[in-house]
């Protein structure tokens, strides 16, 4: 039997206490993993923007507290047939450890948009 058949069998013969249990532990533990891949994820995008779109558009990510990251777009050119038009957007993508969640603000004053981080038995996403 390898170790994934085991851990599945493990998993399977919980009772709901251990399930719980081991859900929160995950998340407790996984989402400050998750901000990691997502903050990586928004990075790594940026810079292939930028490298691919300079032309259009230009882009800065900027990580902040370690919860934090402010990522601002210039367009360099103006899309046909637009008529309001703003030439930097403003976007801060912030981990909320206690909460565990996600919130993306586009521009500032504005109504955060949620991102849960949830969990199962196995990991946190």
């Amino acid at each position: 039997m390898t170790s994934i058949e085991v851990q599945s069998i493990e998993v399977w013969e919980m009772n709901w206490v251990e399930k719980r249990w081991t859900c929160e532990r995950n998340l407790v533990t996984g989402a400050p993993e998750v901000w990691q891949s997502v903050s990586t994820a928004l990075d790594n995008a940026c810079q292939s923007l930028q490298e691919h779109y300079a032309s259009l558009n230009g882009i800065e990510f900027r990580p902040q507290n370690g919860h934090r990251a402010l990522i601002t777009v210039t367009r360099n050119q103006i899309p046909a047939g637009v008529e309001q038009y703003h030439s930097t957007v403003n976007v801060q993508v912030i981990f909320e450890p206690f909460e565990n969640r996600i919130n993306v603000i586009v521009g500032y004053n504005k109504n955060p948009k949620h991102f849960p981080i949830k969990s199962d038995e196995t990991h946190a996403f």
